[in-house]
């Protein structure tokens, strides 16, 4: 029986042409581009919208060869209530020319929606957040690019993230995730 998601949070994150940098060739291969995350805000399940908080950046390695970029994401968000959420996520994005638009921050570059791109993500969370230490029980895990069932008998389960690009009026650019949970397809 095939897995359920179900839409627990939504995060977005503001990034800008002026604070990322284009580090270039790696290694001999991929291209690095670090993008600090300006601003931001995360909501969903039992939390109210809170804010993303310094630091808070992902290292991207793009592979031209492939066209895939490799997302490496780790920062912060704090609650309403004071308490802080770390988050850590590995993904991949399949490069098409909406993404490099705006990943580019091109005049031209427009929201996307979900589903548009090959666009995902396997976040993990940490909080001090008593009502929200179920966050840490349902963490996320890649073999290859595939979400999995950690064996560890706290994780129960994973977190999978779908992003998108929102450009903004003012052509402020955010990456977007729809975060949901993987549970098991059984009855």
């Amino acid at each position: 029986m095939a897995p359920k998601l179900e839409h627990v949070f939504t995060l977005r994150a503001y990034i800008s042409k002026d604070t990322t940098s284009q580090v270039g060739t790696v290694m001999g291969g991929p291209q690095r581009i670090v993008a600090p995350v300006l601003r931001g805000w995360m909501e969903g399940k039992g939390l109210e919208r809170c804010d993303i908080v310094q630091p808070f950046g992902d290292w991207l390695q793009v592979d031209p060869s492939t066209g895939t970029v490799h997302v490496d994401v780790r920062g912060q968000i704090r609650t309403k209530e004071g308490h802080a959420i770390y988050t850590y996520y590995l993904g991949t994005m399949v490069m098409d020319s909406a993404c490099g638009k705006a990943m580019s921050f091109a005049d031209d570059a427009k929201t996307t929606e979900f589903g548009d791109h090959d666009f995902f993500t396997a976040p993990r969370f940490e909080t001090s957040d008593p009502n929200l230490k179920w966050i840490e029980s349902v963490s996320g895990g890649l073999v290859g690019d595939v979400p999995c069932v950690e064996t560890d008998a706290r994780l129960q389960a994973s977190f999978v993230g779908e992003g998108r690009f929102v450009v903004d009026d003012d052509r402020s650019t955010a990456v977007e995730y729809a975060i949901y949970h993987l549970r098991s397809g059984k009855p």
